[in-house]
């Protein structure tokens, strides 16, 4: 069954849209006039705002918050996504991800991340005990890209993660240029460690070495950059003592395991975790952004990705950049969630063995 939603049922007042025994969904509008759709299982509740950006504002997972700490408290439209960095996640692209580089002059990690949707819809699955939040977004611009992009968030009933997925279709009789970033971000659990299946070197996890212009780095923060580089294993030690600040990027080269995912963990001192898996066919590139400072705390634990973040130009002259056929579709999908201490031990098992 489809629910499909319009702005006039967003009020500032919070009230009920769906409710059964597995979930409840409530819409709501920020003070900002964001719209946002609260939708709660037994195990997570999500902030969804279903016209700006599909972003996922907020998450909770057996009762225990998972989003970054951000000196941004409430969703805004019309800003730069920098004024608007505090979200749980959000997509980037299309037409280009990360920070600009030399000659380029694509806004910070593209259109997508505040992108006003021209649709949203609920659909409710019944016989899977799933929810799924979708939506569309159309993007036009003369003598460049067209294209139709339709995302969705799948909620279970009965567990603590869930699924996000990206469809792009290409509206121009010609090719486009297709970019792509999944920005997922954790908040770091100071005494955890990070695990994944990658090899743990420092030529498979390697430490982005340049410093984008609107950060500006301490001493103390590039001997870091120096000294992640001869060896990524101190990362694994999520501490306070670590100043990720401004922030740091590594670039992860994960193995798959038989089904073809890659799985990158946050396991906390109780054998619990947070997770991340992507497949590598869909999105073969793939890092992880660490920003710890006084106001602002993401461990972004996999950020699976279609290209490189050395701007747009950049990856473009190395042929980095994916092509996606005239009217043609591509699609891809991450699981996102909390895992319990069986749940880890199995996966872990797993990851040693790849």
């Amino acid at each position: 069954m489809r629910i499909a939603l319009s702005r006039s049922m967003f009020l500032p007042i919070e009230r009920t849209l769906v409710t059964s025994d597995d979930f409840k969904v409530t819409t709501f509008c920020f003070p900002t006039g964001v719209e946002a759709l609260r939708i709660q299982t037994a195990r997570a509740e999500l902030v969804v705002l279903p016209y700006l950006g599909q972003q996922i504002w907020a998450a909770s997972l057996d009762g225990r918050g998972v989003g970054m700490k951000s000196m941004v408290k409430t969703p805004k439209r019309n800003v730069s996504l920098l004024e608007n960095l505090g979200g749980f996640f959000f997509h980037c692209g299309l037409t280009a991800i990360a920070a600009p580089g030399e000659g380029d002059d694509h806004p910070l990690h593209g259109e997508l991340p505040n992108a006003e949707f021209d649709e949203a819809w609920l659909d409710v699955l019944e016989s899977e005990r799933k929810l799924s939040i979708g939506g569309s977004f159309e993007y036009a611009k003369a003598f460049a890209a067209h294209y139709l992009f339709t995302p969705s968030i799948v909620v279970s009933a009965t567990e603590a993660k869930f699924d996000i997925n990206a469809e792009v279709r290409n509206l121009k009789n010609s090719p486009m240029d297709l970019c792509y970033l999944g920005h997922i971000n954790f908040r770091p659990v100071d005494g955890s460690r990070l695990e994944y299946s990658a090899a743990y070197t420092s030529e498979a996890v390697r430490v982005r070495g340049a410093v984008p212009s609107h950060l500006m780095p301490s001493p103390r923060y590039l001997q870091l950059l120096s000294d992640l580089e001869k060896d990524p294993a101190p990362h694994h030690v999520i501490s306070e003592t670590v100043g990720y600040d401004p922030e740091i990027v590594l670039k992860v080269d994960y193995r798959t395991d038989g089904d073809g995912w890659a799985h990158g963990l946050q396991v906390h001192a109780d054998g619990s975790a947070d997770w991340v898996a992507h497949r590598p066919a869909e999105l073969p590139q793939a890092f992880r952004w660490i920003s710890r400072t006084a106001d602002q705390d993401a461990l972004a634990i996999t950020e699976p990705a279609t290209c490189g973040l050395s701007g747009y130009k950049r990856e473009k002259e190395q042929g980095d950049v994916p092509v996606l056929g005239a009217r043609r579709v591509w699609s891809a999908s991450m699981r996102v969630g909390g895992l319990n201490s069986h749940e880890v031990q199995w996966l872990l098992q797993e990851i040693r063995r790849l």
